[in-house]
């Protein structure tokens, strides 16, 4: 899956954020966290190549309902 994230000449904070979440990301291997495979950027996006996992859309899930109290504990909990 692609991830477009675009660059604000005005908030350069948040494409510094954002560099620095890719370098969290890149080392970061669990098994309830989509993977980061690679990225790159041009002059006005930052583009993130990311695990596709079929079948799952966790909008979709909390569109239908939202969890539980005990149920977002868990799901942080794993992370």
């Amino acid at each position: 899956a692609l991830k477009c994230a675009m660059k604000r000449k005005k908030n350069r904070d948040r494409t510094k954020r954002l560099r620095q979440e890719i370098d969290v990301l890149e080392d970061l291997n669990h098994r309830c966290i989509i993977g980061l495979r690679g990225w790159f950027e041009d002059d006005e996006q930052i583009y993130l190549v990311l695990q596709y996992i079929s079948g799952r859309d966790l909008s979709k899930f909390f569109k239908k309902q939202l969890p539980s109290r005990k149920t977002t504990v868990e799901i942080i909990l794993q992370v």
